[in-house]
């Protein structure tokens, strides 16, 4: 059983493997085969997919503000872009701020 989370969307032929979780407000690209978590927000694509950037457009329609925009793209870098392990891009993102409150769409 795979679980999506409000406003995620699948593109065409996407396929995703059992228990995997779509996070809110994400977007696959056609024919992505998802066989992890997709993290909320972002954009992935590929076989087997992996994080493309910021659902941008998702979040500008959905009425995201310009400063919550702005925070999840820099938690994209740091996360994504910046070839940190997982507990120095935690201590980064503590760092400037970033991960504030997205629940409230």
């Amino acid at each position: 059983m795979s679980l999506s989370k409000k406003h995620a969307v699948l593109g065409g032929l996407t396929a995703v493997h059992q228990f995997c979780r779509i996070g809110k407000h994400a977007i696959t690209g056609g024919c992505t085969k998802i066989v992890q978590d997709v993290p909320p927000f972002m954009i992935v694509d590929g076989n087997p997919a992996e994080v493309r950037g910021v659902n941008l457009v998702g979040l500008e329609r959905r009425g995201f503000s310009p400063d919550t925009i702005r925070a999840l793209k820099e938690a994209y870098r740091i996360l994504y872009r910046a070839k940190l392990n997982t507990k120095q891009a935690l201590e980064e993102l503590g760092r400037n701020g970033v991960g504030g409150n997205t629940r409230s769409k």
